[in-house]
């Protein structure tokens, strides 16, 4: 696998772009281009206040051969732990639903505890107290899933999309997943586990994996200004898990790192230098990927 084909039919699942309220690295239709010069099939949009289908819509009109899908996050300015909210973004064409993030109790919690999350949510506060959301109604560690989580999730596996978990404990996550499985619903993902590895221990991974999710690993957590995580940490959850359970995104859009597509190159380079084989970058950002969003996979002569 070569720096040029790394990326080949490879799709992000987890970016940001302009405009937005903090400093982008670009807009969508940059960003796209950019990845789409990079090989790759496709990128998700993600803002945490509003939805970005339109963005998408536009970005597909402007950049072709290209795939760009637009995604909602449960915070409070897009309804927060809302059924009707949901559904609304879903009819519009959403591809992705995350449950709560900047709005979440446990980001709060992290960011008081230095997590590099203060960044993001003190700028998406605009100065103004608000209550924090919880999955569990006995909040972040007690209780049972609260009945409009589940109908959100209901709503999202009607539609046969993707459900990524948001920001909490393992408790909520775990709670969540138990909820997933019952129903028989196989388009979760739990968001950028290796952000939070003082919690997300080996057990609660392993329990997470056994429930039927998919772990997004990010090489947002690896970067400067961020945790500076040691790729190795990286390296361990892909060995005890197995590819097959993961997804490598970027996270990126941040105007002081690289391009999405730069970022998600460089981190595939980075865990194959750490004996990640070229076999397993392929499963975790090509084929994984594709599965979860019920793409058609590449045909052999795209390849």
């Amino acid at each position: 696998m070569t720096n040029q084909n790394v990326l080949k039919n490879a799709i992000d699942m987890h970016i940001h772009c302009g405009p937005d309220t903090g400093p982008r690295y670009g807009d969508s239709v940059e960003i796209a281009t950019i990845a789409r010069e990079a090989g790759m099939r496709g990128i998700v949009l993600k803002d945490h206040l509003t939805q970005t289908v339109h963005k998408a819509v536009l970005t597909n009109e402007l950049v072709s051969g290209f795939e760009c899908f637009g995604a909602a996050a449960m915070n409070l300015p897009n309804g927060g732990l809302s059924p009707r909210c949901t559904s609304f973004f879903i009819q519009l064409g959403s591809k992705v639903i995350w449950l709560p993030t900047m709005d979440s109790q446990y980001t709060w919690l992290k960011a008081d505890h230095g997590h590099y999350d203060a960044i993001y949510a003190t700028r998406y506060a605009y100065g103004l107290d608000y209550e924090k959301l919880t999955l569990l109604d006995g909040g972040m560690y007690e209780g049972r899933i609260r009945n409009e989580v589940k109908e959100i999730v209901d709503v999202v596996a009607k539609a046969d999309i993707v459900l990524c978990s948001g920001h909490h404990t393992p408790q909520e996550t775990i709670a969540l997943l138990e909820y997933v499985k019952s129903i028989g619903f196989k388009r979760a993902v739990i968001t950028h586990v290796n952000a939070f590895l003082d919690d997300y221990t080996p057990d609660v991974l392993d329990k997470l994996v056994d429930l039927g999710g998919i772990l997004e690993i990010s090489n947002g957590v690896l970067v400067p200004l961020h945790a500076r995580q040691d790729p190795k940490e990286v390296v361990k959850i892909i060995k005890q898990v197995g590819a097959d359970n993961i997804v490598l995104v970027s996270d990126a859009g941040q105007l002081e790192n690289p391009s999405p597509a730069e970022a998600l190159r460089s981190f595939c380079h980075i865990l194959l230098k750490e004996g990640i084989t070229p076999e397993e970058i392929q499963t975790m950002i090509v084929d994984n990927p594709t599965r979860l969003l019920n793409l058609e996979p590449v045909k052999e002569e795209e390849e």
